[in-house]
Formats: structure tokens, C-alpha cells, sequence
């Protein structure tokens, strides 16, 4: 066999990648996942689902069977799909959930991305360049995307954390920062685990979550029985500023 042939279709994979997270981002847009999850285990025809998720029967059917053969969704019979342990991970109340963050990725980021030849040769921002303005900026304009980009910022983080809690040493540490924090779910994880520590969540104002905002958190170890959570005390000074960053996670330079 011509070791081309191989190099060929693992390239093609690779350029064809922008099919696949539009095909999920719209899987995570028409809450698919959450429509099959509310079905049970029998899942839905198409058609019916369609209904559900205000989609054509027949252009969803073609989604839905070109996700299958990505072992996103599975096809039970003739134009039936039912969940997989991957489409799992777009439902909205899933623990793992990664469907805001995939409503980020094939949204303005994937827009922001098709000037990424503008931004390589002119340096300037591809996201700006693209939208008129920086990516905050922007969010600030439209609140409904911003709130996706938090809840996209929160799914993440809680990969971040179980990677960073069983890696690093915090014993050391008494008071953590985390700066660009959004809604405060990396700093909550690590406080949660080391009752020890005092910490600071630094953002927008208008990314904080309500109760976050010019307030520090020390870590409270957990009586037994009881659900582990950081107990909240006023700062003595205000510790929630608006940050003047112009640059956005998952945005080309």
C-alpha cells in the first residue's frame, strides 16, 4: 500500500475538522442531546425530533447519521437515534457538560478564525479585525453570547481543576488569586479541597457571579455529613476589579 494513501486521509482529517465542530455546534445550538436525554432510552425518530428541536426532518436525519459515524449519537433503527457516552457531554445538566463551550466554539470563534490569514500577516487582532472591536468589548454588546462564553469558561474549568488538584501542592500557598477567574468555578474546586486557603476572584463585574463580586473566600473544611462548600467573608477591600484585557480564550491573535 502507497504510504501517501495514509498520509493523505489523516490530512484530510485534518482539514475537514471545521465540518465536524459545525455539525456538533449545531447539535449543541438545537439541544439535541437534552431533547434524547428527555425521551429515555428508546430515543426519537428524526422526524419527531425535528418537531421537538424546530429543525427539518430530513436535513436533521443527515446531521444526526453524520454524527453517528463519529460515535456522536447512535442509530438504533431506520432513522431513530438514541445517546452515547460522547453526545452525553452536550446535554445541559450532564456533570462533564461541554455544550456551552461548543456553542462558543462554532459560534464567534469559529467566525473570528476565518481571518486568522489577516491576523498572521497583519498581527492585529483576527477576532477585531473580524467584529470591529476587542472580544470583551464585544461580549459586553451582546450579553447572551457573554453569557455562553461564561458558561463555555465554566465547562473548561472543570477540566482544568481536576488536572491542576491532582498535580500541584498547595500546601505551601495561603492566599490564591485567580485573575480572569469568570464565574469562579477553578478557584471554588481548589478552596473546596484545601480548606487552608484564602482566595480571590478577580474579573469583570459583569462576569462575576452574583455574590462573587468584591467578596474573598477562605476555605472552610467540611463538618461531617455536611456538603463542602467555602465559607464567604466581606473583603476588607474590594478584590473584584474590570479588567482591560482585549485578547479571548480560543481567539487567534
Amino acid at each position: 500500500m502507497d504510504p501517501s494513501a495514509d498520509l493523505s486521509g489523516h490530512f484530510l482529517q485534518l482539514a475537514c475538522g471545521n465540518w465536524v465542530t459545525q455539525m456538533l455546534n449545531v447539535a449543541a445550538e438545537l439541544a439535541i442531546a437534552d431533547h434524547l436525554a428527555a425521551a429515555g432510552p428508546d430515543g426519537l425518530a428524526a422526524e419527531e425530533l425535528a418537531g421537538r428541536c424546530g429543525a427539518d426532518g430530513e436535513s436533521l436525519f443527515r446531521l444526526l447519521r453524520g454524527l453517528a459515524s463519529l460515535g456522536v449519537f447512535a442509530e438504533t433503527e431506520l432513522r431513530r437515534f438514541v445517546l452515547t457516552p460522547l453526545a452525553e457531554l452536550l446535554r445541559s445538566d450532564h456533570p462533564g457538560s461541554l455544550r456551552q463551550f461548543m456553542r462558543m466554539l462554532g459560534g464567534e470563534h469559529y467566525d473570528a478564525w476565518t481571518d486568522l490569514l489577516h491576523s498572521v500577516r497583519s498581527g492585529e487582532s483576527a477576532f477585531r479585525h473580524h467584529f470591529g472591536e476587542p472580544v470583551f468589548d464585544w461580549y459586553g454588546h451582546n450579553p447572551e453570547r457573554g453569557a455562553i462564553f461564561d458558561g463555555a469558561m465554566t465547562d473548561f474549568s472543570r477540566l482544568e481543576a481536576e488536572g491542576l488538584l491532582a498535580t500541584w501542592d498547595f500546601s505551601d500557598a495561603r492566599h490564591l488569586i485567580d485573575v480572569g477567574g469568570g464565574r469562579g468555578g477553578l478557584l471554588q474546586a481548589v478552596l473546596r479541597q484545601h480548606g487552608h486557603l484564602r482566595g480571590t476572584l478577580f474579573d469583570q463585574p459583569a462576569v462575576v457571579a452574583p455574590g462573587w463580586c468584591r467578596r474573598s473566600w477562605r476555605g472552610a473544611s467540611p463538618s461531617p455529613g455536611a456538603t463542602s462548600s467555602p465559607a464567604c467573608r466581606p473583603a476588607a477591600t474590594p478584590t473584584c476589579s474590570s479588567t482591560s484585557s482585549t485578547t479571548g480564550a480560543m481567539t487567534p491573535a
